[in-house]
């Protein structure tokens, strides 16, 4: 990781701004005496003209890099929880079961590098599925559950980034992954330009002896909804004792 010293950074500016003052004086006192001389004054416009552009290539480049920073904590900060809970399940591994302890870091570092370092709004499914894989991965050892997900995805299929991920992640934020164990079966195609989404949750016990419907729906599912519509698809699903089926069709 490169390291910036800011004082040098902030001195180094100070003396470009201080030089440039000096040079735009000296113009200045040029045409005040009368002393006309051209080829001065073209050298001196060249040089204020390069410190100006350098100053400004250097203040972008600040004001890109705090950009991006405020881009990578809201995108950290909505998993917050997440990621604090799974360092601490990962440090409780490396003391009781370093196979484990390997297993959940290798899932860690790579929802990371999703997380962070796929920017695109449209990503291939399979990096979408590989997510949700890696992330259910370390739920199922934090939970102590046996979630197993089923993918039939034969073609590679552009999505917006999330569009999978956050039905699973919204499923273990609104408790309903975490109490039961279940079988998620993942349908993707893309037929004449439609996307076209099946994300069945298939649950070992009945719903209605953790959850009613009424807090599911005003829950889980308004908030997949949400996260539905902003990737400008439409969703349909069906909720019964021992399942939730969603349909998720591109606009």
């Amino acid at each position: 990781m490169k390291c910036i010293n800011r004082k040098s950074s902030f001195c180094a500016k100070q003396k470009e701004l201080w030089f440039l003052i000096i040079l735009n004086l000296a113009s200045l006192i040029i045409i005040l005496n009368g002393i006309f001389n051209k080829t001065m004054l073209i050298i001196i416009s060249i040089i204020s003209l390069v410190l100006v552009v350098k100053i400004y290539v250097k203040e972008k480049k600040i004001n890109d890099g705090i950009l991006k920073i405020k881009e990578d904590i809201e995108i950290l900060d909505d998993k917050a929880h997440f990621i604090f809970n799974s360092i601490n399940t990962i440090k409780y591994y490396c003391r009781v079961d370093p196979k484990n302890a390997g297993d959940l870091l290798v899932s860690f570092s790579n929802i990371l590098n999703y997380l962070l370092f796929k920017k695109e709004y449209n990503i291939l499914a399979s990096e979408e599925i590989e997510s949700v894989e890696n992330y259910i991965n370390i739920e199922n050892i934090r939970f102590d559950r046996d979630i197993k997900v089923c993918i039939d995805c034969l073609d590679e299929i552009v999505i917006p980034k999330g569009l999978i991920a956050n039905i699973i992640f919204l499923g273990f934020r609104s408790n309903i992954l975490k109490q039961l164990d279940s079988n998620i079966y993942i349908y993707l195609r893309n037929i004449n330009n439609i996307v076209k989404l099946d994300v069945d949750i298939i649950f070992n016990e009945s719903l209605n002896k953790y959850f009613n419907k009424l807090y599911l729906k005003s829950d889980f599912i308004s908030l997949v909804e949400k996260q539905t519509e902003q990737c400008n698809y439409c969703l349909k699903y069906d909720l019964d004792d021992i399942s939730i089926k969603f349909k998720i069709i591109s606009e």
